[in-house]
């Protein structure tokens, strides 16, 4: 009974358009691969069209793997903190536009400045969208999910090499960065009706959750004890166990008990 009630349970947690949803995740991963390798043979047309040196043109590769991968643990400890779907659409929003800003770049400040926004933006994509990847589909089915995630990552670095050498021979270089324009706007625009919503409740935790209930009593209040002298028998003198104990003279001498003064008392100051 046990069994039917799990298998119950995950059938009804299973996105029901998750198969459209792994193919725009796909393309979106396919995009950023391809920014990789596609610069690599418009790097001649680039220089000669922007003026570029040696290091200035190196950095127009570096400075999107660089920001890439250094920041892509950031971006999953995101995904974590605020939701894979809100990350991811943030990440995409920015490597959209900052494509837009490398196409029409004047000078190689505008362009390595949009190569850098660029890997910020693929840094915070890529890994929300391995989250959702691996929380939209279970058992068999993600084997086969993240079997067609790696197949297109390692498909889009050697389509790249291709489809730069055939933009920058045909309409121009800055056409490398403005194929992701149509295809960043497209996802935005398709993206946010298929994935899940972010269950990530906003807020500090203290605020989020209340505290339960507890099921022991309060521990006992501590009071001070007192223990008389001669004239009363509650107990002994403290001992030598008790580190603190005081001598109480609170009692005026003018009162009396059975004819003598009232007896001092110890009192415990722990």
């Amino acid at each position: 009974m046990p069994t039917h009630t799990a298998s119950a349970d995950v059938r009804a947690a299973v996105h029901p358009r998750r198969w459209t949803a792994l193919a725009l995740i796909c393309a979106a991963q396919f995009m950023l691969i391809l920014d990789v390798t596609v610069v690599n043979v418009a790097l001649p047309a680039v220089a000669a069209d922007l003026h570029l040196g040696r290091t200035a043109l190196t950095w127009v590769v570096t400075a999107y793997t660089l920001c890439f991968g250094g920041l892509m643990l950031l971006g999953g400890r995101l995904a974590d903190a605020l939701g894979a779907r809100r990350v991811l659409l943030t990440g995409l929003a920015l490597f959209t536009a900052a494509s837009l800003a490398c196409g029409l770049a004047p000078d190689a400040t505008v362009l390595l400045a949009g190569r850098a926004a660029q890997g910020i933006g693929a840094a915070l994509l890529s890994p929300a969208a391995l989250a959702l990847v691996t929380t939209a589909f279970h058992g068999p089915e993600r084997a086969r999910a993240l079997g067609v995630w790696a197949a297109v990552g390692g498909t889009g670095s050697a389509v790249g090499v291709l489809l730069g050498g055939a933009l920058t021979a045909g309409p121009g270089w800055p056409w490398i960065f403005y194929v992701n324009v149509p295809t960043g706007l497209a996802l935005l625009a398709t993206l946010p009706r298929l994935l899940p919503k972010d269950d990530t409740p906003r807020g500090p935790p203290a605020a989020r959750t209340s505290p339960e209930p507890s099921s022991s009593p309060p521990p006992p209040a501590r009071s001070s004890t007192a223990w008389s002298g001669r004239a009363t028998r509650a107990g002994p003198r403290p001992g030598p166990s008790c580190r603190s104990w005081a001598r109480s003279r609170s009692t005026p001498p003018s009162r009396r008990w059975n004819g003598r003064a009232a007896p001092r008392s110890w009192t415990c100051a722990c």
